[in-house]
């Protein structure tokens, strides 16, 4: 098991024809749906427990986004690994986490739909 931190930021722009609101239970359900515990209080930010790896939830998380529009960041707590899935616009984060990877293309059956992953 291996502990998560998310922090995203969905668009208040429709996307794929789905609004902010669809978008954001869909990404919220897909965390509840991989996690074995999960907290999330706070608006946009999750810790959650899972068996997955970090790219599974990068994976996850691509798939209940609007990658062009919405923005994921997943990290496992103790800082060995991070992913970032979506539209950013400040690279300063790669400096500030020097171990983050895009995901947002990563090779793993995303066909630019969106979909909740149950």
């Amino acid at each position: 098991m291996t502990v998560f931190w998310i922090s995203f930021d969905i668009s208040s722009e429709k996307a794929a024809g789905l609004s902010y609101d669809a978008r954001f239970e869909a990404f919220h359900d897909a965390m509840i749906a991989l996690s074995t515990s999960i907290w999330s209080e706070t608006s946009s930010f999750h810790v959650l427990e899972t068996e997955l790896s970090i790219d599974e939830v990068a994976t996850r998380c691509r798939q209940t986004i609007a990658p062009a529009v919405d923005l994921c960041l997943v990290a496992d707590v103790q800082g060995q690994q991070s992913r970032i899935v979506g539209r950013w616009s400040e690279d300063e984060v790669f400096r500030l986490m020097p171990k983050l990877r895009d995901a947002t293309t990563v090779s793993s059956g995303y066909d630019g739909r969106l979909r909740a992953v149950r």
